[in-house]
């Protein structure tokens, strides 16, 4: 797992990356390897379903998975519903295969990191999206259409299998997504004509391209045609060879067509010198090594043609029924055969004159190119959809995330009242990894690389510094920072202590506590030691007479403190003192003696200004009061964002 990834993706199959001989495992290991390749850090989760995996655990396939991504779990079906039919009436309602321990895992999978992206496969697990906090981009890729499915299959004759729903249920599913992925643009027409609130769109499938050989056969022309074995693609592959076989027999064309896969098993026994079964395929490039042209013979079906884009990606010329071209761009008269007597006939065209071969493969080399463009567009639009959404860049210190530290509150305090006008926030440590302190799992570990990175992309509304060990003018290229640290040098020096907590004008003033209530001052309040804490020790001589009246018989600390940490650990030690003393003049105070005064105001502790031409108690007046800090806190936040946290301003 990198450190340095920008952003991260969270994936929810029910279906493995490996082995990957099936389309739907290839078009969800595609998804993920182009998530991959454009930086996002990739967890797949696993949720364990299918027949090969529920007898057993495939070490092998476990291996592959753990090098394809970043993370991989699994997790064990624990409903028995799954693959089942519909409990009561005749559809399955869009929830019955859902499954708890999956929500389980989810729910403490987002508790435990923060993601960037979610991408659920298949609507029937589309509760999975509920589980994602709104920071998270929902994003449900559908594979197929599953309302309908049932009256689909009993029109051809095909015993009602796998998930079926009805519109209605179907749409539950979309909605809970913020952006929806049809497989084809037949499909995006229809799920946008249910009515879906969600963004939808079409993300066609292709593979990585190969360049396949020609077979070493030069007299007889090799067509083939490999598939799992399901009931449409045997009703399909059925009703082609009834209509080829005449065909075959009529124009006696010097061909040979191979059927490969599991579907062989279901297939009868086929006597035809022109066409041979194979069986299951050890290597699928080797199968298409052996191919002159690839045969797509399905007339209906739901989904993407996968074996389409399979054909494509492989480079290899093909023949197809316009129905199985469905959303792919046909660039030959080929690609939309009519029939399946049409595509016979073709095929014998092709085994008498072999240089139709040539411009059939030039033909899908066009295809593979528009779609590999469509698909490219697709994740473009992704990617930038994410970073659009990411309105502010947070560069925090090592302390962030370790609860001990007064500086971690410090920093949450401020991405709290940063997270109220900009829900959405990258966190980001720079460095090497040992130094990126305490592990967070809501921030990114990154490089200043990285970080330059992050920025161009995102072109963030704000970014706000709140390490303490960056300059306070820090930019990053072209993009200021706002210095929204613990309290810059620069801003201490002009601000005046909150001495009228009401009247200040300041608009660069902020409280340094504000809402927050960290825990070692929380417990250091209910027990105030009778002690006084003198801020500037070097008093003149009516000041310490005006001391030691104030004093009488406690116990007199002279704070130097230099740092933050020193102040933490001044206080862990000692607790916090009834009263504080002001010796120092207002604007000579340091950034550590500021925050002690903010601390002594929020807690409604005594301070005494030694300033004054009489001696001046705060703790008299009502707003010293704990509540009247708290309230006060809010104002003095909006009128510091209206002044400081303004795109406009801050671009010019």
């Amino acid at each position: 797992m990198s450190n340095e990834t920008i952003l991260r993706a969270l994936i929810v199959s029910p279906t493995p990356t490996w082995p990957l001989n099936y389309g739907n495992r290839k078009r969800i290991f595609s998804v993920c390897n182009e998530l991959k390749q454009r930086g996002f850090e990739v967890h797949f989760v696993h949720y364990v379903s299918e027949m090969d995996w529920n007898n057993h655990i495939p070490i092998v396939s476990r291996q592959k998975m753990n090098e394809q991504w970043d993370i991989v779990d699994h997790v064990m079906k624990s409903n028995s519903a799954v693959h089942q039919w519909p409990q009561s009436g005749k559809d399955h309602l869009i929830d019955e295969w859902w499954d708890e321990a999956l929500q389980n895992h989810l729910s403490k999978t987002f508790q435990a990191r923060e993601y960037d992206l979610l991408i659920v496969n298949y609507t029937w697990l589309s509760m999975a999206l509920e589980v994602a906090p709104s920071k998270t981009l929902k994003l449900l890729d559908t594979h197929d259409v599953f309302s309908g499915r049932r009256h689909l299959l009993e029109s051809n004759n095909i015993h009602k299998e796998f998930f079926h729903t009805t519109e209605e249920q179907e749409l539950i599913a979309l909605n809970r997504a913020d952006i929806v992925w049809a497989i084809k643009e037949d499909e995006q027409v229809f799920f946008e004509s249910l009515g879906t609130k969600a963004k939808v769109e079409t993300l066609l499938h292709i593979d990585q391209s190969r360049q396949s050989p020609q077979p070493v056969s030069n007299t007889i022309v090799h067509f083939g045609f490999v598939s799992a074995n399901n009931n449409i693609n045997r009703v399909n592959l059925t009703r082609f060879i009834e209509e080829a076989e005449p065909v075959f027999e009529k124009y006696m064309p010097p061909l040979q067509f191979f059927i490969a896969g599991s579907i062989c098993s279901m297939l009868d026994n086929i006597d035809s010198p022109f066409i041979k079964k194979l069986g299951y395929l050890e290597s699928i490039d080797e199968f298409y090594d052996n191919l002159h042209c690839a045969v797509i013979p399905m007339e209906f079906s739901t989904g993407l043609k996968i074996k389409v884009a399979e054909a494509f990606s492989h480079l290899k010329p093909v023949i197809s029924h316009q129905h199985a071209m469905e959303g792919f761009p046909a660039q030959h008269k080929y690609h939309e055969c009519k029939s399946f007597e049409d595509m016979a006939l073709a095929m014998c065209e092709i085994a008498f004159e072999k240089n139709e071969l040539v411009f059939m493969q030039n033909a899908s080399i066009k295809a593979y190119d528009i779609i590999s463009k469509q698909i490219t567009q697709t994740f473009d639009s992704l990617v930038g959809t994410i970073f659009s959404r990411k309105q502010v860049v947070a560069i925090l210190p090592p302390e962030y995330g370790d609860e001990q530290s007064l500086m971690h509150w410090l920093v949450k305090s401020r991405l709290d009242w940063i997270s109220w006008s900009y829900p959405h926030i990258i966190k980001v440590k720079l460095g090497k990894s040992e130094a990126f302190g305490i592990f967070n799992s809501d921030v990114r570990m990154l490089t200043v690389e990285k970080l330059n990175q992050l920025i161009v992309r995102t072109e963030p509304d704000l970014i706000i510094n709140l390490c303490w060990d960056l300059p306070p003018d820090l930019k990053i290229g072209s993009f200021s920072c706002v210095s929204f640290r613990a309290l810059p040098d620069d801003v201490a020096s002009n601000v005046n202590v909150p001495r009228y907590y009401s009247d200040i004008n300041d608009p660069n003033y902020l409280p340094m506590l504000g809402h927050i209530n960290p825990p070692m001052l929380n417990q250091a309040s209910m027990k105030l030691k009778d002690e006084i804490w003198v801020i500037g020790g070097d008093l003149s001589s009516a000041q310490k007479v005006l001391l030691a009246n104030v004093a009488a018989l406690s116990e007199i600390n002279y704070l130097d403190l230099e740092s933050i940490e020193e102040l933490e650990r001044f206080i862990k030690k000692n607790g916090l003192p009834y009263r504080i003393i002001l010796g120092r003049l207002p604007q000579n105070l340091n950034v550590v003696e500021q925050l002690m005064v903010d601390i002594a105001l929020k807690y409604n502790l005594q301070v005494i200004d030694l300033n004054q031409p009489m001696i001046f108690d705060f703790s008299e007046f009502k707003y010293t009061t704990r509540n009247y800090y708290d309230e006060r806190f809010f104002d003095l936040w909006e009128r510091f964002k209206s002044f400081n946290l303004n795109r406009h301003n801050i671009l010019n």
